[in-house]
């Protein structure tokens, strides 16, 4: 079965709009388990345990909620798969071990994703993270905080989560002028969507979340005004309508709310008496049970009934998440008779004072009280102070006072009081018991020094009296009461003062309070017409024979009474009594009672002019003298009605003089056979209530909550509040804090029933008892108080700010380092600084405070510079921090936490660290480095030729330093070499001031030059030397490289400067041809190419073949190459022919005669001529 959650979603608006949310939750834990104390909400920083996207993570019950940039993740587990995953588990079968989950996300629509997400007021301890095997996803010391929030979110609007007077909520923060219209939020993953009644319900596959309707007003010119607004839902996109718009000037005030309801969830029959609140907003119920079943913690003091009729203890968490983390302690508390408390209140260390009444002799007391023994013989008779024959107090009775641990583990200190008669309640039949459980009234305060206030009232004429400004009973009868007063000390060990106070009839004090200068002021009724010091008092006389209010102001040693009065309507009434009795700021003194007719209405109230307005409870402003009446008003269901409507159960006027009203009535309240005659009956029909009542219509047995502005000119808000039962109180008081909060205790459910509202995580929505079980709740009237804004935290360095998100508007600053508006942090102000904010309308003057923090500046150094100056060559230096974490900027920083000279280049560089704590505090630290610069030159680069003489390197712009390189000697001694060509790179190094520089300079070896050449002589290439035939024309090839210039000599006084020149030999001759290389520089070669023969050419022109060796054979000299030869005879005969003539003519086989020849060469050049052959 899915669960249900809802959301409390409210607005608030002063110059800025609020949207307040609130989380709860629905839970029950059977009411013998004892229930586990859970820690209040906190939001985890993400620090890289979790998925980058997350900022912050709380735990919500059965889910998480992810905070991410511009949006949220809601997830939820369903419930009922959480039983088989706990540590009792021995077996999960396979396939039953998984948990339905399902998760659902917010997008805030067009919002700043550069919002700043912030958190302020860090819990307690830290958190370690090491999830899996990678140090990446590992983090220690994660902080938790109690509020996160979005800064501009939306241009002028923040976004804040928070937990507020122990709720969960988030705040939309609207500065004047931000249009709340931008908020837009879409919601995704949800199974459904839709408004009903006004409020949005997104259901789950495991739950059902409901956030509830928004409900606004404003105060204007003293009344409330109801300021329309509205969920707008298109598709599953959420945004905000105010139909009639809102003053911007003006608060917007929170909707009322009921903050906690919840039964005791005893079995055994269990009744409503008192309730009472501590520093922490929580909840203290104090009512009786008959017997075993009372839901006590382990660990409690008392945790066994002990007989007839016990007293029953249950502090209350009502912020807790769940019901079970809702009950902190629950005790018995008494010993075998009757004991019930009537009225409870807790001291500055939130301890729990329990004022009430026993008829237990062996009631628990500590070693040190003030009277350790139960006072009243054995022939004290018998009393029933509500005839029920069920609360008998068979030995009779003593008044009680307890002090319990804040964990309700002991019992610090515990004390009876009283004489040897019936003491701390009224008689049943009493004058003065005109309300079901008016014999049960009485009241306990403490002052800032924790002593401890009773005003109650007793039969005894021994009840204890010291420094008494009435030391003994007033008289009358046996069973008359006077009241009492009395102050003990903190630890219940001594009486400090105490004193009767009545006259001849029934007397009794029922409210009590204590003002800063230590007076006592209590109220009450009287049927007693000789009131002492009633002389001068606002009213100075008893209405004859019948019952009056009164009122006293005592002074702070006890022995003085300086003022007492009666109240009451006059003649025309036959009845007042005053039940509850307030003081405002400067003390003045208002009165909350009933009448037995239409108690006066001072012009200007809001029920002077209306008398259906008008009724028979009463309130009554007086001075602090008691002397002078400011105003007075009755309230009920009508002037003519005449009838009673409440039994009030608890008042409070506030800081700005508001004042609230609680009581119930109805049909216990009625005459019957049992009481047929005192009590006053009446109903809850005809009340007025406001628009916007939690509850605008009654069965007529209800509870009614009502606020009034200053001086009673308006009803700000009214409603009832109860279920179909009878809900009614037992007796005793019940209290409301300064906020406007109602905490109380009732009797409800009775027959059995569950007829009562409860919240979400009550700690029991189930009566389980076959009767009554004590049912508590508390009612939030949501005022308008002063709102300094959220708590900051800020460096010492920071710029003056402006104070803002404070309302409502106007007020102004106080506090350390304020000056207006404005505060200015400074290394004075350093640790929590608390600013009050003061707000005065009218005569109201109310405050609020906020805590800055001036958080200091780390402290931070470095270390690695270490010298004045450095040199470009200088290695990268360490720089160490004294606080890792931050970062080094400057020129010449390199891999983050290094400073290089050379990448820095010379100058004066200043070297920074910054580091920025967890605060958001920076601080950094400098340090100057200095490189040193200077000019040196190893001189202008040169070219030489390798077999140059060594010679000395000049043109240094600093002497004495230090050459290296090859070839060169360290005082510049350059050798060239043929083992060196090329560029040769020489270092000249030298020291200037501090620093060693190195220049360079490039000596280019030129190698010693090759020449080869080649030519092409003609066609006599094959011969073993250069030859040809002139005119000879040669080829020249040269082979030469890399030379700058050349000159050809060819011998016959003629040059070429061309590489590769042709020469034509015109004249025969031997010729040496030579070529001149330039290479650069002094670097020259010559070298002797080729010796040519040139030639003429020769044909002889006779033979003689007569072997003789001279002559023989015909050998012509023309070419180099083979030619043909032909022989012809003067007749043109050819008589000899040889294709390539080798030179063997010698003409044997022809006779002597006159030949002609013809010689050929390949190239097709002729001789031709005459050749004579002799023999």
């Amino acid at each position: 079965m899915s669960k249900t959650y809802t959301f409390y979603r409210r607005f608030l608006s002063v110059l800025f709009c609020l949207l307040a949310f609130s989380y709860t939750t629905y839970g029950h834990t059977p009411p013998n388990a004892e229930a586990n104390r859970e820690k209040s909400l906190e939001f985890i920083q993400n620090r890289n345990q979790w998925n980058k996207q997350i900022k912050f993570r709380a735990e919500l019950p059965a889910g998480q909620l992810y905070l991410k940039q511009t949006g949220l993740v809601y997830n939820f587990i369903d419930p009922a798969g959480i039983p088989n995953h706990n540590h009792q588990e021995k077996t999960v079968a396979k396939g039953e071990e998984k948990v339905k989950a399902h998760a659902y996300t917010v997008d805030f629509l067009q919002a700043n994703p550069k919002a700043l997400l912030s958190g302020t007021g860090k819990t307690e301890g830290y958190r370690n993270y090491f999830l899996g095997n990678d140090p990446d996803s590992w983090a220690s010391d994660v902080p938790a905080y109690q509020e996160i929030t979005y800064q501009e979110l939306y241009p002028g609007i923040d976004l804040k989560f928070y937990e507020h007077k122990k709720k969960l909520k988030y705040d939309f923060i609207l500065q004047a002028g931000a249009n709340p219209d931008v908020i837009q939020m879409q919601y995704k993953g949800a199974d459904k969507m839709y408004l009903e009644a006004g409020n949005l319900v997104i259901e789950t596959s495991v739950n059902t979340v409901t956030e509830q309707k928004p409900y606004a007003y404003q105060i204007i010119k003293g009344r409330e005004v109801e300021i329309p607004c509205k969920f707008r839902l298109e598709g599953q996109k959420v945004s905000f309508l105010f139909p009639k718009g809102y003053r911007k000037d003006l608060p917007l005030i929170l909707d009322p709310t009921l903050i906690y309801s919840t039964f005791t969830a005893s079995t055994a029959d269990n009744w409503g008496f008192t309730a009472t609140y501590d520093s922490q907003g929580n909840m203290y119920s104090g009512g009786i049970v008959f017997g075993t079943g009372f839901p006590v913690t382990t660990g409690a003091y008392q945790i066994s009934f002990r007989g007839l009729v016990d007293i029953a203890i249950m502090k209350y968490n009502p912020t807790a998440a769940t019901g079970p983390a809702s009950r902190l302690y629950a005790t018995y508390l008494g010993g075998p008779q009757t004991d019930i408390p009537h009225s409870l209140v807790v001291n500055s260390n939130d301890e729990l004072i329990i004022f009430g009444t026993t008829g237990s002799s062996t009631y628990p007391t500590t070693t040190n009280a003030y009277d350790r023994s139960f006072n009243n013989p054995a022939s004290v008779p018998s009393v029933d102070p509500l005839n029920f024959n069920v609360t008998t107090y068979i030995d009779g009775s003593d008044l009680i006072i307890s002090r319990l641990s804040p964990n309700g583990n002991t019992l610090l200190a515990s004390t009876f009081l009283g004489g040897t008669n019936n003491d701390g309640i009224l008689g049943f039949s009493s004058l003065l018991t005109r309300n079901y459980g008016d014999q049960f009234r009485g009241d306990v305060v403490t002052d800032a020094a924790n002593n401890i206030y009773i005003a109650s009232s007793t039969t005894s004429r021994d009840f204890p009296t010291v420094n008494a400004f009435q030391n003994t009973h007033g008289g009358g009868l046996t069973t008359s009461t006077d009241a009492v007063v009395c102050k003990l000390s903190p630890d219940l060990s001594t009486l400090v003062w105490s004193s009767y106070m009545g006259g001849t009839a029934d007397d009794a004090a029922y409210s009590i309070q204590v003002d800063n200068q230590a007076n006592v002021y209590i109220c009450g009724g009287t049927a007693s017409g000789n009131l002492p010091q009633t002389t001068g008092g606002f009213k100075p006389t008893h209405t004859a024979g019948q019952v009056d209010g009164f009122a006293c102001k005592i002074g702070s040693s006890g022995n003085t009474l300086l003022q007492t009065t009666y109240i009451g309507a006059g003649a025309s009434s036959n009845y007042d009594q005053t039940y509850f009795l307030q003081l405002d700021a400067v003390n003045d003194v208002y009165l909350l009672g009933q009448s037995g007719t239409n108690y006066p209405s001072s012009p200007g109230v809001f029920s002077a002019a209306n008398p259906a307005l008008q009724g028979r409870q009463f309130i009554q402003k007086l001075s602090n003298n008691l002397r002078t009446g400011y105003f007075s008003l009755s309230f009920g269901s009508g002037a003519t009605s005449n009838t009673y409507n409440i039994s009030p159960t608890a008042f409070l006027v506030d800081n700005c003089e508001r004042i609230y009203v609680v009581g119930w009535g109805g049909s216990v309240n009625a005459s019957s056979a049992i009481n047929p005659n005192n009590y006053v009956g009446g109903n809850t029909f005809g009340m007025p209530v406001t628009p916007n009542a939690t509850k605008s219509n009654t069965d007529g047995t209800d509870f009614y909550l009502m606020q009034l502005s200053q001086n009673a000119t308006t009803l700000d808000y009214a409603t009832y509040f109860g279920g179909s039962g009878n809900e009614h109180v037992d007796g005793g008081t019940s209290r409301l804090d300064k906020r406007g909060y109602v905490y109380q205790a009732l009797c409800g459910g009775c027959g059995g029933t569950n007829a009562f509202p409860s919240t979400p995580n009550a700690w029991s929505s189930v009566n389980n008892s076959s009767n009554c079980n004590v049912a508590s709740f508390i009612y939030d009237f949501a005022v308008t108080n002063p709102v300094a804004g959220t708590a900051q935290s800020v460096c010492e360095n920071s710029a003056p700010f402006q104070l803002i998100g404070a309302s409502p508007a106007g007020g102004t600053w106080s506090g350390p380092g304020v000056n207006g508006n404005t505060f200015t942090p400074s290394a004075t102000l350093i640790g929590t600084q608390t600013l009050t904010y003061t707000v005065t309308i009218g005569n109201c003057v109310t405050r609020a405070t906020k805590t800055i923090t001036v958080n200091p500046l780390p402290q931070v150094s470095f270390t690695g510079l270490s010298r004045n100056s450095y040199c470009l060559s200088d290695s990268a230096v360490l720089l160490t921090p004294s606080i890792p974490g931050g970062a080094f900027s400057g020129n010449g920083i390199i891999n983050g936490d290094k400073w290089s000279p050379r990448a820095a280049g010379p100058g004066s560089h200043v070297i920074r660290y910054t580091f920025s704590d967890p605060n958001g505090c920076i601080a950094s630290r400098a340090d100057t480095a200095f490189v040193e610069v200077a000019t040196l030159l190893a001189g202008p680069d040169e070219s030489v030729c390798a077999l140059n003489a060594p010679f000395q390197l000049t043109g240094t712009s600093h002497t004495g330093g230090t050459w290296s390189g090859n070839g060169v000697s360290p005082d510049g001694l350059f050798t060239p070499s043929r083992n060196l060509t090329g560029p040769q790179k020489l270092t000249y190094t030298a020291t200037i001031g501090n620093c060693t520089y190195a220049a360079e300079k490039t000596i280019t070896i030129t190698p010693p030059p090759v020449i080869s050449a080649g030519i092409q002589a003609g066609t006599c290439e094959n011969q073993a030397a250069p030859f040809g035939f002139a005119p000879l024309t040669v080829s020249f090839r040269n082979n030469a490289q890399n030379g700058a210039s050349y000159q050809w000599d060819f011998g016959d006084n003629s040059i070429s400067t061309e590489p590769n020149p042709t020469h034509t030999f015109q004249k025969p001759g031997t010729y040496t041809v030579r070529l001149s290389s330039t290479f650069g520089g002094t670097c020259n070669e010559t070298s002797n190419v080729a010796t040519i023969t040139v030639s003429d050419i020769f044909i002889p022109n006779i033979i003689t073949p007569n072997n003789d060796d001279k002559n023989e054979t015909f050998m012509p000299m023309v070419s180099c190459q083979p030619v043909s030869f032909e022989l012809f005879s003067r007749w043109g005969q050819r008589v000899y022919t040889q294709k390539n003539y080798t030179g063997n003519f010698d003409g044997k086989d022809l006779s002597a005669g006159i030949y002609y020849y013809l010689l050929k060469d390949p190239q097709g050049k002729t001789w031709k001529g005459w050749l004579e052959v002799v023999k």
